[in-house]
């Protein structure tokens, strides 16, 4: 996954975020829509304990009628990832496993190379793995189950030797599959109900699903459009493989995904109860040290320094290729927000990355 520019800048130092208004947030999607052509654009705004603002423009489908609206469901992609590393820490808080349980305790017949690669570091992408494994083409034809389809792409993956050197840092679509698989293995329940259950039910999120949420010849949720702007109805191809699920299927409404990221932005403070604050410190602090040119990456985020945050914040993008999100918390500033579009590619990517920047101007 290529990250946004946004990552690599260092911007103004900003005091602690006070104000922004729906009508403001409202105008500068409007601006991006009309200057960079995209289908449609979301964002939300929150702090601690309120959502300062949360505004979506532009239509559904591009050429359509349908505008998108405040309740539509967007497809978070990799944003998915931190999700599954919470549900991790939600099962080891609960005794069911360790951030140091091996792939060989979970998952039979694994290579013997593979075999004592931990859930830690699948959290880190940094077991061995490449970004989408083996067996692409025959996981995307896979029928059945979502657990069924990712329990044939992991095993198969883990009889064959590791691609590269354990411990060094690749980003893998595979590796938080490997981890998925694993939870279901301990709990035997898929991944899917698990995360509903223990993760989003108790922080009130009703609108989360999985791949793309419109019904097929229908307009009724955004429909996803490639990187030169074509529409993708829903239905078959309009998404990842079903079985990605723990590395990047969720979808969710802007108010629900707010709820989550004020949940990671206050270390549990703002649903108190599902995880003590010393899970947070793990999943929010580097486990190892990252060489020169690694980022610094744990349990589904990336830790980037940022005078603006007052120190470290935790970001990530997401993408199916047909949608784009991106993610900033500022911890220490007690802010954060989302910004989303409909259509994948670079041009999507840039258009976010500047509207991020311009949230975090008027937040000064």
């Amino acid at each position: 996954m290529k990250f946004p520019l946004l990552l690599l800048t260092l911007w103004a130092s900003l005091a602690q975020a006070q104000s922004i208004s729906s009508d403001k947030l409202v105008k500068l999607l409007e601006a991006h829509l009309s200057k960079d052509k995209l289908p449609a654009l979301g964002a939300v705004v929150f702090t601690d304990d309120k959502t300062l603002a949360l505004a979506v423009r532009g239509l559904r489908k591009a050429g359509g009628k349908t505008p998108a609206t405040v309740e539509d469901r967007w497809h978070l992609g990799s944003n998915t990832k931190s999700m599954t590393a919470s549900l991790a820490a939600i099962l080891i808080h609960e005794g069911k496993l360790r951030w140091d349980t091996t792939i060989g305790e979970t998952i039979p017949n694994t290579h013997p190379d593979f075999a004592p690669v931990t859930l830690q570091q699948l959290m880190e992408h940094r077991a061995g793995m490449g970004h989408d494994g083996r067996f692409w083409r025959e996981f995307t034809l896979q029928r059945g189950s979502p657990r069924e389809a990712r329990q044939w792409w992991v095993t198969e993956n883990l009889k064959k030797p590791p691609p590269q050197p354990l411990g060094r840092y690749q980003y893998s679509n595979l590796g938080f599959a490997t981890a998925g698989y694993m939870l279901e293995s301990k709990t035997r329940q898929d991944w899917e109900t698990l995360i509903q259950s223990k993760l989003w039910k108790p922080l009130g999120i009703a609108s989360g699903g999985f791949g793309m949420p419109g019904t097929a010849g229908k307009e009724d949720q955004p429909w996803g459009h490639d990187g030169k702007g074509k529409p993708m109805p829903p239905g078959p191809g309009d998404d990842n493989p079903r079985g990605l699920g723990p590395a990047g299927t969720a979808h969710m409404s802007l108010a629900d995904y707010a709820k989550y990221a004020q949940w990671h932005l206050t270390a549990g403070k703002s649903c108190p109860g599902i995880l003590p604050a010393a899970a947070f410190t793990h999943m929010h602090t580097a486990q190892v040290q990252s060489d020169p040119g690694e980022p610094a990456y744990e349990a589904g985020w990336l830790l980037a320094e940022r005078p603006w945050a007052g120190g470290q914040a935790l970001t990530h993008a997401g993408t199916n290729t047909m949608n784009y999100v991106i993610t900033w918390l500022a911890p220490k500033k007690h802010f954060g927000f989302a910004v989303v579009t409909n259509q994948g590619g670079d041009k999507a990517a840039a258009a976010l990355d500047q509207l991020a920047g311009e949230i975090i101007a008027d937040l000064k």
